[in-house]
């Protein structure tokens, strides 16, 4: 999974003599859901932990966003907004009963759903909602390396699902926390400047610090008094990426080929190494756009930083599980259930000879990637002590049973 995503939209009105530019930022990732409903007198948004279950004790964030040109015009929106209640599984969030527009509700999910329902005129609005794939539950904290400022972080950790319990520092000032469930928590990352930030997170009187990047992008943009024909442009400037883990992936897209076209294609994937960034930590990249008629248009700006996370101190979500002398990736508390262990067995005190290849050779194995969310699949590399691997039998045993299943085989063309 990618870590983090940040969206800006950038709109702007092409007129014969004059424009108007508007920019508005969103945020998205995977690990965590924002529902909105578009409802009468503004917005309704709800935070949810994307890697929530049946059955979890989850915590979460209702936002009310008002309408309005001044604050008379917003009052009156809020009060339309909060005759609705909110339903999440079947946890009820009355928002009459909140005097903030940011409201924490917390509860054990029954259902994966969840309901805008206005009181006052009986309209309901339902949508199920789909979580991504559980991951095995980590022993300790670990946060990512590199976050995007005003945007939603994920902490993956040992949590009760209950927000209240958690605390988030940076650089010892609260920070907010969006939503939870047993197996991460999710922080807002405030505005701050470029560079090494220290994080503390705190559960149940258990504290991890770690420092990660804070990572800024902004936008700025040339002439927005065009005639048809006239050119402009957009520039992109990321900066924070100093010790980047991996590739980040910039996608550039114009949204209003109708009324704009931009230079390289309308829609454009840029890689960024760890290496162009190694020196300075920025990047820059201008983008430019021509008008071929009057309008508004739309160019959507998203950042996906890379997935690698901090992992010092921490336990992996999947360990080398060891089960009569055979090597298993498998969660940590799997491996307890199944008698394995995590360290390599020792057999030096072992002086029975067994036949050569009796047994398949010692592994290691290590993930390379995220899983795959529709597929489920997921890439591993198998690194053996003596180099002599050349088949993997894949295998799977229920807690309960005490024989294992072969599911299948990956060979490799010669030894590895």
């Amino acid at each position: 999974m990618k870590s983090f995503s940040k969206l800006f939209v950038l709109f702007a009105t092409i007129a014969l003599h004059i424009s108007t530019t508007t920019l508005a930022q969103l945020s998205s990732t995977k690990k965590f859901i924002k529902e909105d409903f578009e409802l009468q007198g503004g917005t309704i948004s709800v935070y949810l932990p994307g890697d929530m279950q049946i059955g979890d004790i989850i915590s979460g964030t209702v936002v009310v966003n008002p309408d309005g040109n001044n604050e008379k015009q917003k009052n009156r929106n809020v009060k339309l907004l909060k005759k609705n209640t909110i339903t999440v599984g079947d946890i009820l969030i009355q928002l009459d009963q909140f005097a903030n527009e940011k409201i924490p509700f917390a509860g054990k999910l029954s259902q994966l759903k969840i309901q805008a329902e206005d009181l006052k005129s009986d309209l309901s609005t339902t949508r199920m909602l789909t979580p991504s794939p559980l991951v095995g539950q980590t022993t300790s904290f670990h946060a990512p390396t590199h976050v995007l400022t005003g945007s939603p972080f994920s902490i993956a950790g040992p949590f009760d699902g209950t927000a209240a319990t958690t605390a988030c520092r940076l650089n010892g000032q609260p920070v907010e926390v969006l939503a939870e469930s047993p197996r991460q928590t999710i922080c807002q990352m405030p505005n701050v400047p470029s560079g090494t930030q220290e994080l503390t997170i705190e559960e149940n009187g258990t504290s991890t610090t770690e420092n990660i990047s804070a990572v800024n992008m902004d936008l700025t943009t040339g002439r927005l008094n065009l005639l048809k024909g006239e050119n402009t442009f957009l520039k992109v400037i990321i900066t924070g990426l100093q010790n980047l883990p991996g590739n980040a992936t910039l996608t550039v897209t114009n949204t209003s080929t109708g009324t704009v076209t931009m230079s390289g294609g309308e829609s454009q994937i840029i890689t960024i190494t760890p290496a162009q960034t190694e020196e300075s930590g920025n990047f820059t990249q201008q983008f430019d756009l021509q008008s071929i008629k009057t309008g508004n248009f739309t160019v959507s700006v998203n950042l996906d930083l890379p997935s690698e996370e901090n992992t010092s101190n921490t336990t992996a979500a999947l360990c080398n599980c060891y089960i009569n002398d055979r090597s298993y990736l498998l969660p940590p508390a799997i491996c307890n259930a199944l008698n394995g262990q995590t360290n390599i067995p020792n057999n030096d005190n072992d002086n029975s000879t067994a036949p050569e290849n009796d047994f398949p050779p010692i592994v290691n194995f290590t993930q390379t990637g995220d899983m795959n969310p529709t597929t489920g699949e997921m890439n591993l590399t198998v690194m053996a002590q003596d180099n002599d691997v050349a088949a993997v039998i894949f295998s799977e045993r229920h807690v309960s049973n005490e024989n294992w299943t072969p599911i299948g085989t990956a060979v490799q063309n010669g030894n590895n």
